[in-house]
């Protein structure tokens, strides 16, 4: 069975601390995931490279859901994956910041964080699972990576306050439907000599319903 440890309590030596957090070692005993959190967890937390000298290279299904007094999120650069709603409702988090390795972001993981206002979504990552923003109130600008292939249906739908997007991948991602729907963005900004590939991806003259702008 896998080994369930817990993690130490906030703020520990005045720095960001895992706070309480469960980490669950996997059959083989090599890594672990990150499952769960008290809902009472508050203020910045960092998600460690290491956790009892193994890597931390997965964030669970619904590990922080609803843990709305998180004001920060820093993501250690051995996680690979984060899982479906693994951070939806956090409405205090301001910020996110994701590591290097992960490769996929699950549906609904940040669904209504409230109060993130941009994300910088690594090279590293290749998908966006479906409704993975949806509904961030405050999330203004959006950086997709130059490794995303894939952008999931409504992925970023109904993020009221969403401006500014830019795509750094030079092939345009596959996309979803309605990804970018209710948001105010007059446009995707786009590497330079990529529009071929976004038009072809997209209806032709637009990617996920916007214009299409090689300025990057």
């Amino acid at each position: 069975t896998d080994e369930v440890k817990s993690g130490w309590s906030n703020f520990v030596a005045g720095r960001i601390a895992v706070a309480s957090i469960t980490f669950t070692l996997n059959s083989a005993g090599n890594q672990y995931s990150v499952t769960n959190c008290p809902k009472s967890l508050y203020g910045p937390v960092e998600i460690p490279n290491f956790f009892n000298g193994r890597p931390v290279t997965s964030i669970g299904y619904q590990a922080f859901e609803s843990c709305n007094r998180i004001t920060s999120v820093i993501i250690g650069d051995r996680v690979t994956s984060i899982g479906d709603q693994a951070f939806a409702f956090c409405t205090r988090m301001t910020s996110i910041t994701i590591g290097n390795d992960v490769t996929s972001i699950g549906a609904l993981a940040f669904q209504r964080c409230d109060s993130l206002t941009s994300v910088v979504i690594p090279s590293s990552v290749t998908t966006i699972t479906f409704l993975a923003f949806a509904s961030c109130r405050d999330l203004a600008s959006v950086t997709i990576g130059e490794g995303v292939t894939s952008i999931g249906g409504q992925a970023f739908k109904n993020c009221t306050s969403l401006s500014t997007i830019n795509s750094l991948a030079t092939s345009a991602p596959t996309i979803g439907t309605q990804v970018f729907d209710n948001t105010p963005a007059l446009r995707i900004n786009v590497p330079v000599g990529a529009s071929e590939s976004y038009q072809a991806a997209g209806d032709q003259t637009t990617y996920g319903g916007l214009p299409i702008l090689p300025t990057l």
